[in-house]
């Protein structure tokens, strides 16, 4: 009896899980917002291997990283200063995958901290005017 009513208790919840999901409406993410979580998986997997010291993972993750930096979604904007962003932010990469390339787990959480820094400098600068772009794009259509 008991083991029926945990089952009853179970399924309902399921059920009104099932409910409350189908609900919930996912927005459509854009091409730049699918790339920069790739982007965010990547310096996820740089982090898990300064942690445990797994050189091989900062390294494989830290070119690509640079590889997304020649993508066409990369460098969508040919603005000067975005373009010396780049530069700066790919010079940060090759330190931290030189640093991991030397097993030098110091020098690879100083450069990722830099590659994270650069991050953050660029979305500040960049991500109003890419909303903004955003938006008269879709008005657009």
């Amino acid at each position: 009896m008991k083991a029926k009513w945990i089952s009853s208790v179970v399924l309902a919840t399921l059920v009104v899980s099932g409910l409350f999901a189908a609900d919930v409406v996912q927005k459509k993410m854009s091409p730049t917002e699918i790339f920069m979580r790739q982007k965010l998986g990547y310096s996820e997997k740089i982090v898990e291997g300064i942690t445990l010291e797994n050189y091989d993972l900062v390294i494989s993750n830290g070119y690509r990283l640079m590889l997304m930096t020649q993508s066409n979604v990369w460098v969508e904007t040919k603005d000067a200063v975005y373009l010396e962003k780049t530069a700066h932010y790919r010079g940060d990469v090759v330190a931290m995958v030189d640093a991991a390339r030397a097993s030098n787990t110091w020098d690879v959480l100083t450069a990722y901290t830099k590659v994270t820094a650069d991050c953050v400098d660029c979305h500040q600068t960049f991500r109003r005017e890419q909303h903004v772009k955003s938006v008269e794009k879709s008005q657009k259509k």
